[in-house]
């Protein structure tokens, strides 16, 4: 599939072809003949440089600069920072006499051709066919362009993978090319092994991006390295919400103006295949969530069935352990949910948490552990990692699978949801919570508690009968030293000073006439407090 790619450019080998360059010879830096050309500047002022462009024919007589040895070094040296192309002195003898050894040397150092021109060629001789052909490799080139788009387009059309488009794209430019997604793992690559190992570029790309990332003039392309051999071009993969991964262009040369308006079409086209893909995998994904939602709401459907769905999405029922369900705080940050848990996902590394957006909540199923017993201590770890890290409140609930989530699922989240329905009207209980070490929740769902509802609750009575005579909150006070599991905080929290939560606490016990602080009172009251709030 290789072509011939028309660029705007001519090499110096090519310039020296035509008009009256034909007749000229060049002197020294004979190695940089495959240096491009796509401009021609005339210099005979001072200080002309700051005007260089790059890949540019510099014409000069040396009227200013003349036989100074120390300003025809300096210029050079200007020209190798510019990517200049390559120098040619008109009227030799006329300005200067001859160049010395010293300049001619540090031009073959510098791979900048020196072309001497004869004294009787006129500039325009040089500059008018020079431009001519580089206008008409350019009309070339912007057809060869519009060409590679439509390639692009029809690719696409004929939804070819991102494989299949980075190798043909690779083939008719001619540079070896790297995709990855946007946690810089590989995707797909043509002929990179000339550059770096896989980790070396991914060690790189990081190292480029953050420097990009904290530049004032922060843009969705950048440099990744530029050397005197390479130079790398990463082109970011977006959307207007969204990035996808970048496109690293590895080349051995300088990467003209065309190549890199090309590369960035190639960026944007792949942006669109991966929207669409997002599009098509989001319609699937839906469907699947639904499915499971369905399942653990109690709708009748196999588990060979679920597992065979979910596969389809990229997950295993049959490798996952527990489950999760999580909820804003405050009901109105819902829609941060999904946000929050992805970034802490992918901060964390697990990606292979399955997360299921189901109304006001979030429904995660948890991989297995390696260890069967750090199931609870594991994820209890990760969960406080994401509280504190999360801009929105959360309230976790979590609970393990004895023997297979296909099995266990739907009993599992039922409790689950009774256990956070406690937490939203109980502030005082922990804020992660793991549904073993709370069977207070299974006995209160027993048919057996209403008989012991009424007994229980009038242990209370005391209390809330105080709380309506005095106007006070002792009832929630003794919420919180029953249930809350930093009794540290509760000052902070309850905003009363700690002599006073101290003489509430003896006061509690005075009103109730035993200590329901110590057994065997507490199990009692912590029970009874339950059935108040449910």
């Amino acid at each position: 599939m290789k072509e011939v790619i028309v660029v705007s450019h001519i090499t110096v080998e090519e310039a020296m072809t035509v008009g009256a360059l034909t007749r000229a010879t060049i002197i020294a830096g004979q190695s940089g003949i495959r240096n491009p050309i796509e401009h021609v500047t005339v210099l005979e002022i001072p200080d002309a440089e700051e005007w260089f462009k790059g890949n540019e024919l510099i014409i000069t007589a040396f009227y200013h600069i003349k036989d100074d040895e120390q300003l025809q070094l300096a210029l050079l040296e200007k020209m190798k920072h510019t990517h200049a192309s390559a120098l040619a002195l008109c009227y030799p003898g006329l300005h200067y006499r001859e160049l010395s050894e010293k300049v001619l040397q540090r031009a073959d150092e510098l791979q900048i051709p020196i072309i001497e021109i004869p004294r009787d060629v006129p500039y325009i001789d040089i500059i008018s066919p020079v431009v001519q052909e580089i206008q008409k490799n350019r009309s070339q080139e912007i057809k060869q362009m519009l060409e590679i788009q439509n390639r692009l387009t029809e690719w696409l059309a004929l939804q070819f993978d991102y494989h299949t488009i980075i190798y043909n794209i690779g083939e008719i430019l001619d540079d070896s090319l790297l995709l990855l997604d946007n946690n810089f793992k590989q995707l797909a690559s043509y002929h990179t092994d000339l550059f770096y190992s896989e980790k070396e570029l991914q060690s790189a790309l990081e190292s480029a991006f953050a420097r990009q990332q904290q530049s004032v003039h922060s843009s969705n392309s950048f440099v990744l390295s530029e050397t005197e051999q390479y130079t790398h071009i990463v082109e970011t993969i977006y959307s207007t919400h969204k990035v996808y991964g970048y496109l690293c262009v590895l080349s051995q040369e300088r990467l003209p103006p065309f190549k890199e308006m090309l590369y960035h079409s190639v960026a944007v086209s792949l942006a669109l295949y991966f929207s669409q893909e997002e599009a098509i995998q989001n319609v699937t994904k839906n469907y699947q969530q639904t499915m499971i939602i369905n399942w653990l709401n109690g709708q009748d459907i196999s588990p060979g069935h679920l597992e065979k769905n979910s596969k389809e999405t990229g997950y295993d029922l049959s490798q996952m352990g527990g489950i999760a369900v999580v909820a804003a705080v405050d009901h109105a940050d819902h829609h941060m949910l999904i946000y929050e848990i992805e970034r802490n996902c992918a901060s964390s590394k697990q990606h292979d948490v399955m997360i299921i957006p189901d109304g006001y909540q979030c429904i995660l199923l948890l991989p297995r552990c390696t260890d069967h017993k750090q199931f609870q201590e594991q994820y209890y770890q990760l969960f406080q990692k994401w509280r504190q890290s999360s801009s929105v409140p959360l309230y976790i609930a979590y609970h393990q699978a004895q023997k297979s989530i296909l099995e266990e699922g739907v009993s599992l989240y039922k409790e689950l949801r009774h256990i956070l329905h406690f937490k939203e009207k109980m502030p005082a209980l922990p804020y992660i919570l793991y549904a073993p070490y709370l069977p207070l929740f299974t006995l209160i769902r027993s048919e057996n508690i209403q008989n012991m509802f009424d007994s229980l609750t009038r242990l209370l009575e005391p209390l809330v009968e105080y709380d309506c005579k005095v106007n006070a909150d002792f009832l929630i006070t003794l919420e919180y030293f029953l249930f809350y599991p930093d009794q540290q905080e509760l000052p902070d929290i309850l905003h009363i000073h700690r002599n006073t939560l101290n003489y509430r606490k003896q006061r509690i016990i005075e009103i109730l006439q035993v200590n329901p602080f110590e057994n065997p009172y507490r199990l009692q009251f912590e029970l009874a407090i339950l059935l108040y709030k449910m």
